[in-house]
């Protein structure tokens, strides 16, 4: 039988019975409450990208920082208490990776051409949520 943690390719000997060693029961158990703390995430900023509406893949939404930031949600991969979570995700848009590169895309074209103003205007939408000025 092989090891729980899907990225270990170690097979049970002895007495264990689903991890390898310690370290392969703690990485599955931490991507376990990673991925339970994004789903949360999800569902608290409406389940689905605010510029086009995805919503088909869990690992295909981001978050988006829209000033500052006191931590990344998934900085190092710490997990932190969901009202951590919580509070810092009120200050983010919740995004597909598409609509989030066209975001960053214009910002860095804004940045180069000196242009400190962005009105975005991603996926031919113009959301009441993405009016940027920097």
């Amino acid at each position: 039988m092989k090891c729980l943690w899907h990225k270990c390719p170690r097979n049970l000997v002895g007495h264990r019975r689903c991890f390898c060693s310690g370290n392969c029961k703690n990485n599955y158990y931490v991507a376990r409450r990673r991925k339970i703390l994004k789903a949360k995430a999800v569902a608290y900023k409406g389940g689905k990208c605010c510029l086009c509406g995805y919503n088909n893949c869990l690992e295909a939404l981001t978050f988006h920082h829209i000033v500052g930031k006191d931590f990344g949600i998934s900085y190092k991969g710490y997990t932190r208490s969901w009202e951590k979570v919580k509070k810092e995700l009120d200050n983010c848009w919740l995004l597909c990776s598409n609509c989030h590169a066209e975001i960053h895309a214009k910002e860095d074209n804004a940045a180069l051409s000196g242009n400190r103003q962005m009105i975005n205007q991603v996926n031919s939408g113009n959301p009441d949520c993405l009016t940027l000025v920097k």
